[in-house]
């Protein structure tokens, strides 16, 4: 399948990864897109395995690898949106 066909149309293909991948993967996803959205649910590890149930470094690392791909990131906190 063609990297390039969503952009010929005018698309501008993103992603939500809700699961941290490992590198190589999340490096492969990210050859078909133009943005990333991560939730970063919390600053510390503790405060992020007791809001979300897992670790904050794998998130870090996805955080970092998005980065590295000069992909755009959105990084999103769920509990700092006006309610």
């Amino acid at each position: 399948m063609s990297t390039s066909w969503p952009r010929k149309w005018g698309f501008k293909p993103s992603s939500t990864p809700t699961d941290p991948l490992g590198p190589e993967p999340l490096f492969e996803l990210l050859e078909f897109v133009d943005a990333a959205t991560v939730d970063l649910k919390a600053f510390t590890p503790q405060f992020y395995q007791q809001a979300s149930s897992s670790e904050l470094e794998p998130v870090i690392e996805t955080l970092q690898n998005v980065k590295k791909a000069g992909v755009h990131l959105e990084i999103v906190n769920p509990w700092s949106s006006p309610r």
